[in-house]
């Protein structure tokens, strides 16, 4: 399978379905298989090669198509029939069909290589022993496996032992040359019984007036996991307990799912209708006989109506007659309304004889840029009674600029002709006609260049001129004058340019883009929303507008954004300098709160927004825009040049800006959006976090003493500890002993705490082995047989990291001194020797031990024919050990380790690559 969609809802018990989305925005109800999208073929890229293929046609619709296709390689192809799309990389890509109706299907997919791994695998279990069978594809070089339990293994296929009934999420990560994949499951293990899920939940408006935003109340009984789908909702997805508030922009009727899962995997949906308004418009039409007029009500979603006469008197009902006592020219207002708001509409009436003064046939004025088609209006002024018809020719005074290409109706409702400017109208009925009616409008083609001018004539060549009224009931033809139009072709430019991201030069896609001309109303006169290329184009820009560009990016607030950056920014503030700040753009990303201005208060506020204190870094947005052409420098990047303004545009110009993520100092947030996945495999360092895991009894308030032998220099640190909020309940952090106090945020509903500390003195701080660098604080609400089995890392919901003062990155990990004897029951530390880290090992890995004594020891590290080819000897403390085992040279393969004291023998098995 080469296709591959993303996780939506539908009617299937599996959420995890392969769909193709597609969308229809021909006409309303208008059946979605009218206008389609299919795939004919699909050749798959070679590894990190463009050369895959994909073949594509519209179902439906009407010829010719235009497909566009956007990913790794965007490109865009037209005709009468099937696209066939070459020199694809691997990727995700979206395809959009436009038909020659302006119709619309869209789908998304992955393209992958047939050498990509492609994880994938089963499993059985027999009471809290789990058998994996790995039936994963492409070509791997090694496997890694996270039981959701804290354990990892290398083993192709494994057997794993839990230490505790439950749900666990199991993730398989496969390794090769041309890249990697991870896929997951919820393994089920032990007697898990569990009551089936209720899933329910309430709105805080089940209607409303657009834009309408709305909160959820979850009411879902024994449920652990939740999936929200809010159509043409934003967000439009959520998997929280209680989803953010979703707001909807656009009106129509939607339906809402929540679907529940408990511990065991079954689920339960639940789904509410969603009602949204739009305000009214107010429209009437009416028709004169004598003093009394009938009014026709035109008005859309209105439910009040409010009639002024323009005499002083007034109805409320939906259509009224009015009966004027007097004649004259009256303004009728019709005022309409509904919960979402009001409109106004208006038209001069005209009671008996008109005032004095003539007819008048009247052209309008219409500009454009070269080559568009504008409407001149035909106005007729002063009839004062029934029109009949009315005829002529309308010409241009000036050769080369326009020519006509037909009409639009206007007020004028019988048979319209128009050949090369002569026209010809007639009403048999006649048509009220008042103090001032657009007949109908001639279409002109402007085929000139810009800055050229044409006026308008109606003449009686070769067309006579002629009107006719219907006066007393009797045929009159009234007398009339004439007046000019014009046309004029504006002199236009083109502003166009790319947005890339300041530290790799990839376009920034998502990026808003507003073009303001002065002297137009408020608000952007046109917005264009960067794709993939990371470029936009206005085109028919007038010469000698003044124009101002400006830049909006606000999604994804944690993209790029994580704590360990933030020490050298620390640094830099200190020092006025550190070796790892080399770039003005760096202190623009570390700008958190816009005030031009690098200080420990910017860096307050990223931590506040990792640990989520804090859900945006307002008053700036999520991304920061510079102009290209600005000459920043490390000492002088603030105020930087956000806009670009010309004040007079005499000219095709090219503007590009540099983008640059808020709080992401190193440059490392994707300006693709793309998500990082859900595992980290870089050969980072770890820093151990050590802990005492013992029963502790109802009541009880402990302080979990978090130590370190590596903790040396450190200046950053952050991760997610997740515990058992029916065990536990969180206090806080202790500071006594000169612990660490974190920024921290403690969701009890959740049981995860997200932390994030910066060494203010830029220095970096270090702790003995025996002395505790953080003192997390809970109450035991129940009996809790184990720490170990009630507290862990969540690196799902934020990335474990540190740094120290030189620069090094370690990944953080929690590991339990503690042993179970023969009956389960937890002891103090013992002996044990952990997996090593990180597995594969490419150019070292770390040994991890723990000896319930000091005592003398050896590391051998074992080839794969049975041969010692390195040893490590040396005095073990007491408690925890590490060992660094240095890979680089060896040939790649399964190797073994082994540890040896007087008293103690174990082994393990690594990958080398």
């Amino acid at each position: 399978m080469h296709l591959r969609d993303n996780f939506a809802p539908g009617s299937s018990e599996d959420l995890y379905q392969i769909i193709f989305p597609f969308g229809n925005d021909c006409s309303q109800g208008q059946p979605i298989s009218d206008c389609g999208l299919s795939v004919d073929a699909l050749t798959p890229p070679s590894c990190n090669q463009a050369d895959g293929a994909i073949t594509l046609s519209a179902t439906g619709g009407a010829s010719p198509y235009t497909f566009e296709i956007d990913g790794p390689v965007a490109d865009i192809m037209a005709g009468n029939g099937p696209a066939t799309f070459t020199g694809l990389l691997a990727g995700n890509y979206t395809v959009t069909l436009t038909d020659a109706s302006g119709c619309t299907a869209e789908a998304s997919f992955d393209l992958i290589s047939d050498d990509a791994p492609q994880a994938d695998f089963l499993f059985s279990t027999s009471q809290l022993t789990a058998v994996f069978q790995n039936n994963s594809a492409g070509d791997i070089d090694s496997v890694l496996w996270d039981f959701g339990d804290g354990e990892m293994s290398s083993e192709l296929n494994p057997v794993h032992a839990f230490a505790q009934p439950g749900t666990y999420t199991v993730a398989l990560a496969v390794f090769g040359p041309c890249g990697m994949d991870v896929t997951a499951l919820l393994v089920s293990v032990g007697n898990i019984n569990v009551d089936p899920p209720v899933a329910a939940f309430t709105a805080s408006a089940a209607q409303g007036c657009a834009p309408l935003a709305v909160a959820f109340d979850n009411d879902s009984q024994n449920a652990v996991r939740y999936y929200w789908f809010f159509a043409a909702g934003d967000p439009p997805f959520s998997l929280d307990e209680i989803p953010p508030q979703v707001t909807f922009d656009t009106p129509g009727s939607y339906t809402v799912f929540l679907v529940a899962e408990n511990a065991a995997g079954e689920r339960d949906t639940a789904s509410l209708a969603i009602e949204v308004q739009e305000a009214p418009a107010a429209a009437f039409s009416s028709q004169v006989a004598g003093n009394v007029v009938t009014f026709d009500n035109l008005s859309m979603n209105a439910v009040d109506f409010l009639w002024e006469f323009g005499d002083g008197t007034s109805s409320t009902l939906f259509e009224p007659n009015k009966t004027y006592s007097s004649p004259g020219a009256y303004t009728v207002l019709l005022i309409t309304s509904n919960g979402c708001g009001a409109d106004t509409a208006s038209q001069t009436i005209q009671i008996g004889a008109p005032p004095s003064g003539g007819i008048v046939l009247d052209l309008g004025e219409a500009e454009g840029p070269a080559g568009e088609t504008v409407l001149v209006p035909v106005i007729i002024r002063g009839v004062f009674d029934t029109l009949i018809s009315v005829q002529g020719t309308a010409e241009f005074l000036a050769a080369g600029v326009g020519r006509f290409a037909g009409y639009e109706p206007g007020a004028l409702g019988g048979i319209i002709a128009v050949n090369q400017g002569q026209f010809s109208a007639l009403t048999p009925q006649g048509m009220p006609a008042g103090a001032a009616d657009t007949l109908f409008y001639l279409r002109v083609e402007l085929i000139g260049n810009p800055g050229d001018m044409s006026e308008m004539a109606i003449t009686g060549n070769p067309t006579p001129l002629e009107i006719t009224i219907l006066e007393n009931g009797v045929l009159a033809f009234p007398d009339y004058t004439t007046e000019t139009g014009k046309v004029t072709i504006l002199e236009n430019a083109i502003i166009d340019g790319n947005i890339a991201f300041w530290s790799t030069g990839a376009p920034v896609r998502d990026v808003s883009v507003s073009l303001d001309i002065a002297q137009t109303p408020a608000g952007p006169d046109a917005q264009q929303v960067t794709g993939a290329d990371g470029q936009y184009r206005f085109d028919d820009i007038t010469l000698g507008s003044d124009v101002t560009l400006s830049c909006l990016k606000d999604i994804n607030i944690l993209n790029g954004v994580t704590t360990a950056p933030l020490f050298y920014v620390q640094e830099y503030i200190v020092n006025n300098s550190s070796p790892n700040i080399n770039s003005p753009y760096q202190l623009i990303a570390a700008d958190a709160n816009c005030d031009d201005n690098v200080s420990t208060g910017d860096l307050a506020i990223i931590q506040r927004v990792i640990v989520g204190l804090a859900s945006d870094f307002s008053p700036c947005n999520s991304w920061a825009f510079v102009r290209a052409d600005a000459n920043l420098t490390l000492s002088n990047p603030l105020p930087y040049p956000s806009l670009y303004n010309l004040p007079v545009l005499d000219g095709d110009i090219a503007v590009d800006f540099i983008g640059v993520k808020v709080g992401d100092i190193f440059g490392a947030a994707s300006p693709q959006n793309r998500g990082m996945g859900p595992l980290d495999h870089r050969n980072l360092s770890t820093l151990p976090l050590l802990a005492t895991s013992r029963p502790a009894p109802a009541g009880e308030i402990l302080t979990l003493e978090l130590r370190s032998g590596s903790f040396h220099q450190i200046g950053s640190l952050q991760f997610a500890l997740e515990y058992d909020p029916q065990q536990l309940k969180f206090l806080g952090f202790d500071a006594a002993e000169g612990a660490l106090l974190p920024v921290h945020h403690a969701s009890g509903d959740e049981g995860l705490i997200r932390l994030s500390w910066l060494d203010r003195s830029a220095r970096g701080i270090s702790f003995p082995a025996d002395q505790a660098a953080l003192r997390p604080r809970f109450r035991a609400l129940v009996p809790v047989a184990s720490l170990r089995e009630a507290i862990r890392i969540a690196p799902l919901a934020m990335k474990p990291e540190a740094l120290n003062a030189t620069g090094e990155e370690f990944a953080v990990e929690l590991i339990w001194e503690s042993v179970s004897d023969a009956a389960g029951k937890e002891q103090a530390a013992g002996y044990r020797l952990y997996q090593n880290v990180p597995n594969p090992a490419r150019h070292r890995t770390s040994v991890r031990f723990l000896l319930p004594r000091a005592e003398n020891g050896a590391i051998h590290l074992i080839g794969p024919l049975g041969q010692v080819v390195a040893e490590y000897k040396g005095g073990f403390r007491s408690g925890y050990n590490e060992v660094e085992v240095n890979t680089e040279g060896l040939r790649a393969g399964v190797y073994h380790y082994r540890l040896t004291t007087p008293h103690f023998t174990a082994a393990g098995s690594m990958v080398v690559q």
